[in-house]
C-alpha cells in the first residue's frame, strides 16, 4: 500500500480513536461513570495511530521546512484564548459552565497550540499570519476530533447496546426532554462538532488569501 495511503488512513484513525479517548475520559472524570470495558480500546489505539503515522513520515518526509517547536507567546496567546472563551461562556451557558464551558474552552486553547506549531512547522513566521493560521487548524482540529468522538460512540452504541445511532439523532435532532441529564454533554459535543466546517471555511478562505498573496508555492494547511 502506498505510504500516502497509509498516511490518510492513519490519520483518520488517530482522529476517530482521539474522540473516543476524550469521550472516555469525560465519562470518566466529569460525568463519573463507569463506561464499559470496551471503551478502554481508545487509548491505546491513540497511541499506535500517532506512532504509525511518525513512521509514514520518517519513510515519506514532508516537503515542510519549518520546525516543531513553541515560542513563549504562542502559550501566552493560548491562555490569552482560553480566559476569553471562559468570561464569553461564563454567562451563556450558567449552570452548564462548569462542564460545557470549562471543557470547550480548553479544548479550544489546546486546538490553538497545536495550531502554532503546525503554522511553525508550515513556515508562518509573521505574528498575524501565524495566528490566523493557528486560529484556523485549531478550530478545524477540534472540530475533526469531535467527528471522531461521534463515530466512536456510534460504534460503541452499536457493539454495546445495539442502538448504533442513539446518541447521533440526539446530538443532531435534540431528542430528548428538558431535562435530561445527557442534554449538558449533548450541548458540549454540539459545540465542538460545530467547530468543523467553522474550521473547515476559515482554512479554505485563509489558504485562498495565502495563495493570492505568496503565488501557488504557499504550503498548505493539511
Amino acid at each position: 500500500m502506498p505510504v500516502r495511503w497509509q498516511k490518510n488512513i492513519w490519520t483518520a484513525l488517530l482522529f476517530m480513536s482521539s474522540g473516543g479517548t476524550l469521550t472516555l475520559l469525560v465519562l470518566s472524570i466529569v460525568a463519573q461513570a463507569i463506561a464499559p470495558p470496551i471503551w478502554w480500546i481508545w487509548p491505546p489505539l491513540t497511541l499506535i495511530s500517532a506512532l504509525a503515522l511518525v513512521r509514514c513520515y520518517r519513510r515519506e518526509p514532508s516537503d515542510l521546512r519549518g520546525f516543531w517547536h513553541l515560542r513563549l507567546e504562542d502559550l501566552i496567546f493560548a491562555g490569552l484564548y482560553f480566559g476569553l472563551l471562559l468570561a464569553i461562556l461564563k454567562p451563556l451557558l450558567d449552570s452548564w459552565f462548569p462542564l460545557v464551558g470549562i471543557v470547550f474552552s480548553a479544548c479550544q486553547a489546546i486546538g490553538l497550540v497545536v495550531g502554532c506549531l503546525a503554522a511553525q512547522r508550515s513556515g508562518h513566521t509573521q505574528r498575524l499570519r501565524k495566528l490566523l493560521f493557528a486560529f484556523a487548524y485549531g478550530t478545524r482540529l477540534v472540530g475533526l476530533v469531535a467527528a471522531g468522538a461521534c463515530v466512536a460512540v456510534i460504534l460503541m452504541d452499536g457493539i454495546c447496546f445495539n442502538v448504533p445511532f442513539y446518541w447521533f439523532r440526539k446530538v443532531m435532532l435534540d431528542i430528548g426532554y428538558v431535562d435530561d441529564p445527557e442534554r449538558p454533554y449533548l450541548m458540549l459535543h454540539r459545540m465542538t462538532l460545530a467547530c468543523f466546517p467553522v474550521g473547515v471555511v476559515m482554512v479554505a478562505v485563509l489558504e485562498r488569501v495565502l495563495r493570492t498573496q505568496d503565488g501557488p508555492a504557499t504550503a498548505p494547511i493539511s
